[in-house]
C-alpha cells in the first residue's frame, strides 16, 4: 500500500511540474490557474483537455504491476486531498509544512508573482518539491491568477485562448524546428528573432485589481435562475444518461456549453450574447424533442416550451432595463 501511495504522488508531481514547464501541457492546465480569487471553488476549475495526457505519466505504475483498481482508488484520494488546500483561511500548519502539501504551500503555487511561479507542484507530499528544487515558502500572500490575466467569464475562451496564442506564435516562427519548439518549450519562450524569452513582470500592488465586469443586479438574478436550471438539467442527465443515446448526450453537452458561454457574455454585456441567448432559449424546447422517443419524457416538450417562453419574456424585460441604465454594450 505504501509503495503505490508514494508512486501515485511521485508521478503526480512530475505530471504537474511538466504541466507548468511545457507550453502544450500548460495550455491544457492553465484553466486551473486563471482565477484571481483563491477559494475552494478554484479546486473545481479544471481544463477540458488535461485528462487527455495526464494518464501517460502514470504508465510506469502499470509496468511495475500495480493493481489498476488500487491505482484509481489512491489517485482519487490524492485528488480529493487537494480540494481543501485551496483556501486563504488556514495559515501555517507548523511541522506538517515540512511533509504535507498545505494551503500555504499551494497558495504559492497559484501565485502570479515571478518569485512564486512554477513552485510547489506537490499533490499530497511536499517532499518532492524539496527534493527536486521547486519548493518555495510563502513569504507574503501572492497575487493569484496568471501573468497575463484572462479578463473574461467565457469558459470556451478560457480553455482555448492559450492554444490560440501558441498557434499564432508558431505561425510567425521560421522553420519547422522553431514551430515545434513553441509547443514544447516553457511558457514565455520565443525564438530570438521574435524577441527571445519573455520574462514575467512584477505585480504592482498599487495598480493591481481583479477583473470585474460591472453588470446590473437584474442581469445577475436572471443568470442565477438560468444557471440553476442548467445545473439541474445537467444533474438529471448525469443520473439518467443510460436512457439516452449518443446523439442526445451530444446535444445536451452542446446546449450546456453554449449556455455557459452565453452566461459569461451576459456578465460582460457583450453585444453578440443578446441574440445568442434568444437563440439558446428558443433551442431549449427544440432540444427536448430529441427525448420524445423516450416514454418517460413525453411531457418534457411542453415544460421546456413554457420555461423558454417565460425566460424569453423575463430576459427581454431585464435586458431592456439594463441597457437603459448601462447603455454601453461591449463588442
Amino acid at each position: 500500500m505504501g509503495r503505490i501511495v508514494l508512486g501515485v504522488d511521485f508521478f503526480y508531481y512530475w505530471f504537474h511540474r511538466m504541466s507548468h514547464e511545457v507550453n502544450a501541457l500548460w495550455a491544457a492546465h492553465i484553466v486551473h490557474h486563471q482565477s484571481e480569487d483563491y477559494n475552494l471553488s478554484v479546486a473545481l476549475r479544471q481544463s477540458w483537455f488535461q485528462s487527455a495526457f495526464s494518464w501517460f505519466f502514470y504508465l510506469p505504475l502499470a509496468l511495475f504491476g500495480f493493481d489498476p483498481i488500487m491505482f484509481l482508488t489512491i489517485s482519487s484520494f490524492n485528488t480529493l486531498y487537494q480540494f481543501w488546500i485551496h483556501t486563504r483561511t488556514i495559515g501555517s500548519m507548523g511541522p506538517l509544512e515540512w511533509i504535507l502539501n498545505t494551503p500555504s504551500h499551494h497558495r504559492v503555487h497559484h501565485g502570479s508573482d515571478p518569485k512564486y511561479l512554477d513552485k510547489n507542484h506537490a499533490g499530497t507530499l511536499i517532499i518532492w518539491d524539496r527534493i527536486f528544487g521547486t519548493f518555495k515558502k510563502e513569504m507574503e500572500e501572492p497575487h493569484y491568477g496568471i501573468t497575463s490575466p484572462l479578463k473574461s467569464w467565457n469558459p470556451v475562451w478560457a480553455n482555448f485562448h492559450y492554444w490560440r496564442d501558441l498557434f499564432n506564435l508558431a505561425s510567425h516562427a521560421v522553420g519547422w524546428k522553431d514551430k515545434v519548439l513553441v509547443f514544447i518549450k516553457p511558457p514565455g519562450w520565443r525564438p530570438e528573432y521574435l524577441g527571445g524569452f519573455q520574462q514575467p513582470l512584477e505585480v504592482d500592488s498599487s495598480l493591481y485589481h481583479k477583473y470585474d465586469a460591472k453588470t446590473q443586479k437584474s442581469i445577475h438574478l436572471y443568470l442565477l435562475i438560468q444557471f440553476v436550471m442548467v445545473l439541474a438539467m445537467s444533474t438529471a442527465i448525469l443520473f439518467l444518461q443510460n436512457k439516452f443515446n449518443m446523439i442526445q448526450l451530444i446535444a445536451f453537452a452542446v446546449f450546456v456549453i453554449v449556455s455557459l458561454m452565453n452566461f459569461g457574455g451576459l456578465f460582460e454585456m457583450k453585444e453578440w450574447c443578446v441574440k445568442a441567448e434568444i437563440m439558446r432559449l428558443i433551442s431549449l424546447p427544440l432540444c427536448s424533442l430529441l427525448l420524445l422517443q423516450n416514454a418517460n419524457f413525453t411531457i418534457l416538450f411542453s415544460t421546456c416550451l413554457f420555461i423558454a417562453a417565460i425566460s424569453l419574456l423575463y430576459f427581454q424585460i431585464v435586458f431592456s432595463n439594463a441597457r437603459k441604465q448601462q447603455p454601453q454594450i461591449n463588442s
